[in-house]
């Protein structure tokens, strides 16, 4: 049933003998493409509560490749405070205890959760062990740790979660069934960061699409005015957000520049931000490169600048120190008109050692 691909040379099966019962039987197979294939299957006959082929729709693959999914726990009842999620890894199980609803009411069906690239998988969450029904918003679960463990930390927003969007590998919305979105970032950190945004809601109508890490688009169902037309409107729901984009130069020299921030959003609370570089070469002169819009130019075969000329903001001339490092701390704009907008950056690195004589890191957006 419902075949998953996990990715390299392990394909996923999932099946039951026994259908929504708790002698399920699920394997993960792999074949080895050395110089005789071999199959591997590792079975995983009467693990707790896979409630049949369900278990099979309710699976995700996280980035470790391994399978995560919710079930109905002990009691064998889904939305009850002992819903578990199970993550297969495979010839190893490991139950994660939630100490909460994975379901909005006892019996109802419990829904995959949603894989984000970073590592953490997030489930819905209807309600905790000794907080009750009404402490509601995700759980999420880390990717595994060393020894292949994972620990959860929960988000609150005190009203059903109807949707959640992944937006970049480690931060996603989420909207209620009352149309509120909530962002929540950082979420691979002890203590994630999750916030209401305001000015609109979500109709429900259409499906939330993220654009960027910072932007997702929804439709707003309007009213027929009899004329032809209906007043149906494009609603963008923004957030502070800090993201990479395009590449930077390859060298024969091994350096591989990167570009960096300090924070995940701004706020003007916080009256700095610093822009790093890292994998750049030692001791050498460098500039920070600011421009409000991006573009990508090819100024050599193999190096790409990823500014526009044209909207530059602000060019900074420093150095790099001796372990290939270099930092500059900004100023966190105070305008009102920032908000809702956002800078790009890249740095230019002296390299004497290549043909070039220079390097670009890759690109960094930074929103408010």
């Amino acid at each position: 049933h419902w075949p998953r691909w996990a990715g390299g040379r392990e394909l996923v099966l999932l099946g039951a003998r026994e259908p929504r019962s708790s002698n399920d039987d699920v394997a993960r197979e792999g074949v080895d493409l050395g110089v005789t294939d071999q199959v591997r299957v590792y079975s995983l006959a009467g693990a707790p509560q896979f409630q049949g082929d369900a278990a099979a729709m309710l699976s995700v693959v996280d980035a470790a490749g391994d399978l995560v999914l919710p079930t109905a726990g002990p009691d064998g009842v889904s939305g009850t405070f002992d819903d578990q999620i199970l993550a297969l890894h495979k010839g190893s199980l490991q139950v994660v205890t939630s100490n909460s609803a994975l379901a909005p009411s006892a019996g109802a069906p419990l829904e995959p959760g949603l894989a984000l690239t970073g590592g953490v998988v997030a489930f819905k969450m209807f309600g905790r062990s000794g907080y009750g029904s009404n402490d509601k918003g995700v759980i999420l679960v880390s990717a595994p740790d060393a020894a292949g463990m994972r620990t959860t930390t929960t988000q609150i927003v005190f009203e059903d979660v109807a949707r959640m969007v992944a937006m970049s590998p480690n931060s996603l919305m989420m909207f209620t069934d009352l149309g509120q979105p909530y962002y929540c970032g950082s979420v691979e950190a002890a203590y994630p960061l999750v916030y209401a945004v305001v000015g609109g809601t979500w109709d429900g109508t259409s499906e939330p699409v993220a654009l960027s890490p910072a932007v997702i688009s929804t439709l707003s169902k309007g009213t027929p005015s009899g004329t032809w037309d209906v007043e149906d409107s494009l609603v963008l729901f923004k957030v502070s957000a800090v993201w990479n984009f395009g590449e930077a130069t390859s060298n024969s020299q091994g350096y591989a520049l990167k570009i960096g921030c300090d924070r995940t959003y701004l706020t003007p609370a916080a009256p700095t931000f610093t822009i790093t570089l890292d994998g750049a070469p030692a001791n050498e002169l460098c500039a920070l490169f600011i421009s409000l819009h991006r573009e990508r130019t090819l100024v050599a075969p193999d190096a790409a600048f990823l500014l526009s000329a044209e909207t530059f903001i602000y060019s900074f001339f420093w150095g790099t120190l001796g372990d290939g490092t270099t930092y500059v701390a900004l100023p966190t704009p105070t305008d009102p008109y920032w908000y809702g907008h956002g800078a790009h950056y890249q740095w230019y690195v002296a390299n004497p050692a290549s043909a070039r004589g220079w390097e670009l890191s890759d690109g960094l957006t930074i929103t408010m």
